[in-house]
Parts: C-alpha cells; structure tokens; sequence
C-alpha cells in the first residue's frame, strides 16, 4: 500500500469505508475498487479492476441504447415532422390561399374581392375578419380614387393658380391656370424655382417666410407681391403658401394657391386717383360739375353739391339738373325757356366749346333770392379735342366782388361829385407826371375839357421854365427828393387852353395808389388876388406920396396887442431913426 496521505481513497477504505470507489492508481490507470470489511478475521478485502474492464458491459449497453433512441428518434421526428406538417397544411391552406389571393390583389388594378371561407373554425373567423378589412379597404380606396380624382379636376380646371414645388421650391406641378396666368410654356416653367419667377423686390420678405416653414416656426404664410410674366411685365398676385411634411416632419413640398389680381390692384390704384382727383375737386372753393361730350354731368365737386342743395325749393335735394347723371345742357335749354336771357347765353356757350368752335367760355349773370342779391361767373373750358370730348364747368359766387364794385363806384362817384363842387381846382398824376383826373373847378381854371388833358404829361398845363423843370424832376429826382414838392402852397404860373398865362397857388401832396405812388395838385386861380393886392400897393403909395406933399403923417394902434405903427413921415416929422425906435 501507499504511504497514508498518498491516496484520499485508499486511506478512506482503510479508515473503515465498505463500498466502491474510482480512483487514479499509481501507475496512473483509472481503476474500480471495492472493499469489504471481515472483522472475524480484521482483514479487508479488496478488489480492483481497470474500469475499461469493470464497465465494459455498461458502456456497450449505454451505446445501444443510445442509437436506439437515437433511431427511434429519428423515426419518430420523421413521423412528427410529417405528421406536424399534415396538420399545419390542413390547418393552413385557407389562410395560404388567403394569403395567396391578397398578393394577387395587391398587384394590379384588380379590384378587392372578398376571400372564400372553407371552414367556420378560428381560421375562418380570421379570414371573415379579412374580408371585412377588405371592404374597409375597398370602401376607402374608393373614396381615395373619388377624393384623387376630385382633387385633380379642382388641380386641372380651377381658375385660381395651383403650383407645387419641393422643398428647395423647384416647381414640380402646376395647373393650367397657374401657367397661363404668366405665359410660360409648361416645359420651360418645370424647370423653374419660385425665386425665378418673383420680382426681385418681393423676393427678400418672402425668402424670410420660406425659410421660417422649413425651421418649423410657422405652417404657412400668405403674401401679396409680384411675378414676373413670360413677356417681363409684372403680374400682381396674391398667394398662399402651405408645408407638406412627412411623418418625421420634413417638409417635402410646398403648395401655393396663387389668385391674379392685377386688375384689382389697377382699380385701387384707378380708385386712389378717383379720390385724389376728387380730393383735388373739393378743395377747390369754385363749384366745379365735369360734362361728357353730351353735357351729361358725370362728376361734382363738394362745392357744387352744396350749390344744387341750397338752391333747391326742398332742403338736402340738389337743384334740377346739377347732379350726376343730370343733362346739364338740357337743364340750361329748359331754364332759358322760362327764366331768362342769361340760361340762353350760358347754353349757347357751353354747346360752342363742347362743339369745337371755341376753346373756353365765360360769362357772369345776375341770381337774386328773395332778400339776398348774388352775382355768379361761369368758365367753361375744354377736356380735349374732336367731337367726343367733354368740358369743365366752373361756377363761382362772385357776390362779395360785385358788392364791392358796386361800392367802389358808388363811392368814385360821390367823391367825384364832392370834387366837382369844390371851388379849387384838384388833379391827379402818376409818377411820370401823366394826368389820371381833373376836376370841373380845374377844367374851368385851366379853360380845358378833361378829355383834352386826361392822359397827357401835366407839364402841358404850366408855362416855361416851369415846364422843363417838372419834366426834369419826375424824370431824374428820386422818391427821397420828392417831398421837396410836396406839401405848403407854392405861387406858380399855370397855362390855360388858349394859351394867356396866370397865376396860381398850388398845394401838392404824395399818396399812394394800387401799389404806385401819386401826386394830388390843388390849384387856385389867384388873378383876382393878384390885382387886388396890387390895387392896395398903387393905393398905398399914392397915399405915402400925399402924405410927403402934406407933410402929414399917421399912425395906428392895435388894441388888441397894443402894437403901434407909424408912417415913413412920421418918423421923419419925430426926427426918429426907423431901425432904432419902436414906437410905443
């Protein structure tokens, strides 16, 4: 035996184990060791066997029946197997055809049928429930045929523009009315972008809202700007733009629905000169009515609506014939019937320039109310040449002027009497010295008849060398000098009609007339003075002559102011000296 501690097994037999152990021998052979105690005799008996030997018989009966399960197996998995396959086949074979008349439908364009039901089993109820998913699915692709070909013909024949384009915004459809709309051929417009088509004005704004699609910031926008036609003009259009996306949100495609609105566009545009024009008509203070080529009345201004209402017998009606659509002329043929002569002549002259043969009219007429007098003025001009043009009426109140007129007359002729029954003689000259008015008094001193000086240079009326000299004066003198004319009253000589000379005071004074400057002459013949104060010098001296014969002298006393005045002989009677004494 091995040394104790050698073999685990061995010193469990000789410890007192009975029983069978495998175990590596020394010489390195798996052996089958049995042991059995025989305590009579305080032995141990052993027996020891390669164990290729001890269980040779078991291996051999282990390998039977191994490739007898392993052929039972087999056979059995074959039968299995077939019988599996059986019953799968016949279990199957209606959801095979099933599935073998769905492939057939989903090819073609056969119409969905409904799958023939062998069994009323599990597999006939799923086949039942196909069938009634393929009368959904029919009934739904019915409606998506119905719903396509709706959506085509609305696509094909709408009269609003329809475009699609990618995401890029390459157009990719387009509609007939969206290509008529510019004019391009269809081919030629597939291979467009919207950026070609947009004016490039326009294009800017609506890059932002593209670009804001594609971020997701927004679904759609909706833009007014312009395209640019086949032939370069600018067409007008309103569009609305809207994102196709996919299931990841992607926009795949954009749909624009384009409305051409040029002619709208051209009639605000028609319409914002309408109101302008008419702007223009009210803000004019003259009542203003535009006749057609049939003095038809086809517009108005503020001013003469009011006209026609105030002059209308109902209050807030206009006047018979003064609103649109009123015969104008007509009106005036019709009120020259009944009224007077003035309706005649303003008809007359309105149908001269609305036939040609003048280019404008014009005419002022009296039209009184009750309590108030007025006075109008009617221009009539022409809008064109040819028979079918028509004219512009203006009619203004000019009342306040021909108050003033009247006034202004009223008030030259009362003056003109008052210096007609002044005793002085009184003209008016300009700055050239011609003669604007005279008076009766100074016709009379100048013996002249007004017609005979109005008009003509005043120095006509003095003799030389008063004559060259004023001629010089007016003519060279500048307006800072001619106060040295003005004002105090000078003795002059003055010239009358038959050509005897006399003299004359003569006051001047400056005014100013119509933005000009005037001189006003007062004139007083003073002959009569003249002799007289030449009678009392020839009389005075006579009387200085007596008084030296007489050698007599006088004297006199004002009382008033106690002043005493002597005579030459006086002094010389006293012996005093005239420039020493002042006698008292």
């Amino acid at each position: 035996l091995p040394a104790p501690g050698s073999n685990p097994t061995l010193d469990r037999f000789v410890a007192g184990f009975e029983g069978s152990a495998v175990y590596v021998d020394p010489l390195g052979t798996e052996v089958l060791d049995s042991v059995k105690a025989i305590p009579a005799a305080g032995w141990l008996l052993g027996l020891t066997l390669p164990t290729t030997e001890a269980f040779a018989p078991v291996r051999l009966a282990r390998q039977r029946m191994l490739w007898g399960t392993l052929l039972f197996t087999v056979v059995a998995g074959a039968v299995m197997s077939w019988l599996f396959r059986w019953m799968l086949r016949r279990e199957f074979t209606p959801m095979l055809t099933a599935t073998r008349a769905l492939d057939k439908l989903s090819v073609g364009d056969q119409p969905l049928q409904a799958l023939p039901i062998d069994r009323p089993d599990e597999v006939g109820e799923l086949i039942h429930g196909f069938n009634r998913l393929l009368v959904s699915l029919a009934q739904r692709q019915e409606a998506l045929r119905a719903s396509e070909a709706s959506y085509r013909s609305i696509f094909e024949n709408a009269n609003t523009g329809i475009a699609l384009t990618d995401a890029q915004g390459q157009i990719t459809s387009f509609n007939e009315a969206f290509r008529a709309m510019l004019g391009y051929q269809a081919q030629a417009l597939s291979r467009m972008n919207f950026a070609d088509l947009t004016d490039p004005d326009d294009l800017k704004m609506e890059r932002v809202f593209f670009e804001e699609i594609l971020s997701g910031q927004r679904e759609h926008y909706r833009l007014v700007k312009r395209y640019i036609a086949s032939d370069g003009h600018r067409v007008w259009i309103d569009i609305s733009v809207a994102a196709i996306r996919d299931a990841q949100g992607r926009v795949t495609h954009f749909v624009g629905v384009v409305q051409d609105i040029t002619e709208q566009r051209q009639l605000q545009a028609l319409q914002a000169s309408e109101a302008f024009k008419q702007a223009i008509l009210n803000a004019v203070g003259a009542e203003i009515a535009v006749l057609d080529h049939e003095g038809v009345i086809v517009a108005v201004n503020e001013a003469w609506r009011q006209y026609g209402q105030i002059n209308h017998a109902a209050p807030g009606k206009p006047a018979t014939g003064t609103a649109v659509g009123d015969n104008y002329l007509a009106a005036c043929r019709q009120a020259a019937a009944r009224v007077t002569d003035d309706a005649l002549q303003a008809w007359a002259g309105i149908r001269a320039v609305l036939g040609g043969r003048q280019a404008s009219f014009s005419m002022e007429y009296p039209c009184h109310v009750p309590g108030q007098e007025r006075w109008f003025s009617l221009n009539v001009t022409s809008l064109g040449e040819g028979a079918q043009h028509g004219v512009v009426l203006a009619h203004t109140d000019i009342s306040t002027r021909k108050l003033h007129e009247r006034l202004a007359v009223e008030r030259a002729e009362q003056t003109q009497f008052i210096l007609d029954n002044v005793i002085d003689g009184i003209l008016t000259v300009d700055r050239q010295g011609t003669v604007q008015s005279m008076n009766r008094a100074a016709q009379a001193i100048f013996g002249l008849q007004a017609a005979q000086v109005l008009g003509h240079n005043v120095s006509r009326l003095m003799p030389e060398p008063y004559r060259s000299q004023l001629d010089s004066f007016l003519r060279e003198v500048p307006d800072a000098d001619v106060a040295r004319i003005t004002g105090g009253v000078r003795e002059v000589q003055g010239l009358r009609g038959d050509g005897s000379v006399f003299p004359m005071d003569l006051a001047v004074s400056r005014g100013v007339q119509r933005d000009q400057p005037i001189f006003i002459g007062v004139v007083r013949d003073v002959t009569q003075r003249k002799r007289a104060e030449q009678a009392l010098r020839d009389s005075q001296k006579r009387l200085e002559a007596a008084q030296l014969l007489a050698r007599m002298g006088d004297w006199e006393l004002d009382l008033q102011s106690g002043e005493m005045h002597w005579s030459k002989e006086v002094f010389i009677i006293t012996g005093q000296d005239p420039t020493q004494f002042r006698p008292s």
